[in-house]
């Protein structure tokens, strides 16, 4: 199943804040992780749930660019994955720099 998937806005907010990310890679990060969770949303839901029976999952993720490695963990909101959507509700990151 396909799931369509949505960012709160306070989450597409603070990735635009974040040091060192730039527009395309920000970009390039949405679309990647659209992509992933649109096909294997449920896979996630199973493998990294926030706790037993919880709608709510993990989903690890990290970016690749020029300065260094994002390495971001997403909290996906899978209430309505009956009706064929998830929403990504939170997420924290930790950056490694390139040396």
């Amino acid at each position: 199943m396909g799931y369509w998937v949505e960012f709160i806005d306070p989450v597409l907010d603070y990735l635009v804040g974040i040091e060192g990310l730039s527009e395309p890679d920000r970009a390039r990060m949405i679309t990647e992780v659209r992509d992933e969770l649109a096909t294997h949303a449920e896979h996630f839901h199973t493998l990294y749930p926030l706790e037993p029976e919880s709608y709510r999952f993990r989903y690890p993720y990290a970016l690749s660019t020029q300065q260094g490695i994002f390495e971001v963990d997403f909290v996906v909101d899978g209430s309505r994955m009956e009706m064929g959507a998830v929403t990504v509700i939170y997420f924290e990151y930790a950056f490694r720099p390139i040396n």
